[in-house]
């Protein structure tokens, strides 16, 4: 009997040393998501089984496209093609580090902010050739064909080099284009920048879903009906119709990549 009350007491004793756990992460299947990077687990994939690969949105959240966050060690990448299934597209963009995509035995010199555009079905890869950890974010799509439209060419750039991207957007509320105005393309693609102090002109209700990633500062974002704080490196899935909007927070500028499908009539 003293035992047992012993080993009680120990238990409680440990009982007062466990934190509580929580989480930023809020989830509406089918609806909208909030994915903090604190929450997210590893995973291998076939094509970079080295890599450590988190994914932000998937068919099984709602979503119609895969978004992934691949991080590649020094020599590390893919092992072999990746999105070369027919019909579908992918787009890479460079978190950090440096490195090299080969598309059909051409490399091309990733470094931060360079993105890089796999038409459908030709697929691409990558590897780290640099001393620091490579960061990438990954989207797939299966790409939306139209009649009388041609497929559309590969695309590679920076974000930060106005000869590779359309600006636009307003004097304190500047976007940059990564994709051109091209009806051969099905996704819009953009930098959208929110200095101190600006928000959304309205809260937006449309039908494409968008995929965004914080890439830099702090904002209220409005998902649905309520208003939640998004920050550097978190996800936000947001589905068709969802109302969205947000204001910068701070002194820094809020700075997200987001897509969306565009030029295509809905079925």
């Amino acid at each position: 009997m003293k035992g047992k009350v012993r080993k009680s007491a120990q238990m409680g004793e440990n009982m007062e040393d466990i934190q509580l756990i929580s989480t930023r992460a809020r989830i509406v299947r089918g609806r909208y998501a909030l994915l903090p990077p604190e929450g997210l687990v590893t995973n291998l994939l076939p094509e970079m089984p080295e890599c450590d690969v988190r994914v932000l949105a998937s068919r099984e959240l709602g979503a119609d496209f895969v978004q992934l966050i691949v991080t590649a060690k020094k020599g590390q990448g893919t092992v072999r093609k990746f999105a070369g299934q027919k019909g579908m597209e992918a787009f890479l963009y460079v978190l950090e580090g440096e490195g090299k995509v080969i598309f059909e035995g051409e490399r091309y010199q990733l470094q931060k902010d360079s993105f890089f555009y796999s038409p459908p079905g030709r697929g691409f890869e990558f590897i780290n050739d640099g001393n620091d950890d490579l960061k990438v974010l990954i989207q797939t799509h299966h790409y939306i064909y139209a009649e009388g439209i041609s497929e559309p060419d590969m695309l590679f750039g920076n974000a930060y080099r106005d000869e590779d991207v359309l600006l636009g957007g307003r004097d304190r509320n500047p976007c940059r284009e990564l994709f051109p105005y091209d009806l051969r393309y099905d996704w819009q693609i953009v930098v959208n920048i929110f200095e101190s102090g600006t928000s959304h002109e309205f809260i937006e209700t449309h039908l494409q879903e968008h995929a965004l990633y914080c890439l830099e500062g702090k904002a209220n974002y409005m998902l649905n009906d309520q208003w939640t704080l998004i920050q550097k490196g978190d996800f936000l899935w947001v589905g068709p119709y969802v109302p969205h909007g947000c204001y910068c927070l701070g002194t820094e500028s809020f700075i997200y990549l987001f897509s969306k499908v565009v030029n295509r009539t809905p079925m």
